[in-house]
């Protein structure tokens, strides 16, 4: 078993859309490795435009840095809500999804502050992974609700903006667009669905809008792996 977890791998897509009228996104997504982990950050800066993008591009570079120098996640989040308490002196936030896992045992954790929903699909079924921490940026203590879960070759999370969710008309139709587009081949054409999917999906957008998919899938050398192990 721990041959088959240890060679799990990913699959990662992204889709970005900008607010109506608006020539930047204020959200910002970053797939990237530190520490022997693999980690998802999205962060949707407050109101829209250049100002919005730049406080999210931010707040994910600074997740990165200091999850690259060796900080643990309830370090980062307390260093990076630091940074912009003194940047934006309590005015300005910005929310964040904070995914890292460990693809060598499939322990993951997930932290949401001020964040829209995000979705676990799973053999199980598909599960609503909500929070209701604050954005970074707003106290001086960070209080993340983190959620720990172990993920499994096939598992997809989803990781939306709240853009993405208002475009619904309800919950109900946007878990019924999400389990369509997780039967697509490939993460990108999931993310592509669920984010024109919405009743409004083909026209105008009323806010920023930003879909991350992740995948877990069995890396190729398993294989040959087990093959030599039988």
């Amino acid at each position: 078993e721990r041959l088959r977890r240890a060679h799990l791998t990913c699959r990662t897509a992204a889709l970005l859309r900008p607010k109506t009228g608006e020539k930047h996104c204020g959200d910002q997504c970053a797939v990237f490795d530190a520490g022997g982990l693999t980690c998802l950050a999205l962060s949707d800066g407050m109101g829209h435009g250049n100002q919005a993008a730049l406080e999210s591009r931010q707040a994910v570079e600074l997740l990165r840095m200091c999850l690259d120098a060796g900080y643990d996640r309830a370090q980062t989040l307390t260093a990076v809500n630091g940074m912009m308490l003194l940047a934006g002196q309590g005015e300005r936030f910005t929310t964040v999804d904070l995914f890292l896992l460990d693809l060598w045992t499939g322990k993951a954790s997930l932290d949401k502050l001020g964040a829209a929903g995000s979705y676990l699909m799973q053999s199980e079924g598909l599960s609503l992974l909500g929070g209701d921490a604050l954005s970074l940026g707003i106290l001086e203590n960070v209080e993340s609700g983190e959620k720990l879960m172990q993920l499994h070759q096939g598992d997809t999370l989803i990781l939306l903006s709240d853009g993405v969710e208002d475009a619904y008309e309800n919950r109900q139709s946007m878990e019924e667009t999400i389990r369509d587009a997780l039967t697509l081949e490939t993460a990108q054409d999931a993310a592509n669905a669920i984010l024109t999917g919405a009743p409004s999906g083909d026209s105008a957008p009323a806010d920023d809008q930003t879909v991350l998919v992740l995948r877990l899938i069995r890396a190729r050398a398993d294989a040959k792996i087990e093959e030599m192990y039988q």
